[in-house]
């Protein structure tokens, strides 16, 4: 898809909340080639990781002559919140444009997920999503053209996604139901509400770890087809296309883009699977074999590993 003809984006302060790798990242790098001013907007940082992560990119755009601005904080904390949200609005000189691609990959099945995990799970999708939008709307409020965009699944439930990991897609189906409410209560504002989805499955390395649905990579798309989706819709008139779900194939579409092989990626041929050796049987003994079976849980450690948290802006 040709970008250069979307200029509306010129001068436009948009805030990106999520993690700065993935859509992210595509979101930030293209929206700021368009003139856009970028902030991003990181829910929490992995030591020594996702830290080095946002600063790279924030480094990689300043090169280039971008504004844009990390930014750290809790995003289930409301003061916190509104706190970085006020000094987003200082450095960029306003907000115009919210987009929100928080969700954590917690790709385990119900009874392997502890309820401190989906604890995490559900308020990050939803208390972050309600906290951002309201600390962000007093500044959206005094832009020509404020918009809200956030990542969200249409609520049907046809597809094969939302039947793979109950927790996940309760979480999921939860922001949906943000997104859906925030159109309602928006709706008399001069704010527009959008929420936007991948048809296909796209190819993010975080999302691919956590699921290991091997079986889908023939299906998986480069995230610029929800990216390129997304700025197409938030370079139209303003208010034209509101209060709505969209796939990236129907915004696409509608912008003129019928080939979508162009998104898709190639992945190399599988290796061959070399089988262990076998090993040797082992006689249970009179101990062993009325000792009870320990079962291993395979639950992920996502939230486990150690974090910190960076309160207001990083200098």
């Amino acid at each position: 898809m040709d970008l250069s003809t979307l200029t509306k984006l010129a001068g436009k302060a948009i805030v990106i909340i999520g993690s700065p790798r993935g859509l992210s990242s595509s979101f930030a790098v293209k929206a700021a080639q368009l003139g856009a001013k970028v902030a991003f907007l990181q829910r929490e940082c992995v030591q020594d990781t996702e830290l080095d992560v946002v600063y790279q990119i924030a480094c990689d755009l300043k090169d280039r002559g971008i504004t844009v601005r990390p930014f750290v904080a809790n995003v289930r904390d409301r003061a916190e919140v509104a706190r970085v949200m006020h000094n987003i609005s200082e450095d960029l000189g306003g907000i115009d444009v919210v987009i929100s691609v928080l969700g954590s990959y917690q790709m385990v099945e119900t009874f392997d997920t502890p309820q401190r995990d989906f604890s995490v799970m559900s308020s990050i999708d939803t208390h972050g999503v309600r906290n951002c939008v309201r600390a962000a709307v007093p500044y959206l409020r005094r832009s020509a053209t404020p918009h809200v965009l956030i990542c969200a699944p249409p609520l049907t439930f046809h597809d094969d996604w939302n039947v793979a990991d109950t927790p996940y897609a309760m979480t999921r189906f939860a922001l949906s139901m943000c997104a859906r409410g925030l159109m309602g209560e928006l709706a008399a504002t001069n704010i527009v509400v959008n929420a936007i989805w991948p048809r296909i499955m796209i190819h993010l390395d975080e999302f691919n770890q956590a699921t290991g649905y091997v079986h889908w990579r023939h299906l998986n798309r480069r995230p610029d087809v929800v990216v390129d989706a997304a700025l197409w819709l938030l370079c139209q008139e303003h208010g034209s296309l509101t209060q709505n779900f969209w796939h990236d194939e129907d915004l696409l579409k509608r912008a003129g883009v019928d080939d979508l092989d162009s998104y898709a990626i190639t992945f190399a041929p599988t290796k061959p699977v070399v089988k262990a050796p076998a090993k040797a049987k082992v006689t249970p003994t009179a101990a062993t074999a009325t000792a009870p079976v320990k079962k291993i849980r395979s639950v992920s450690n996502f939230f486990t590993r150690p974090r910190f948290k960076v309160a207001g802006t990083l200098k």
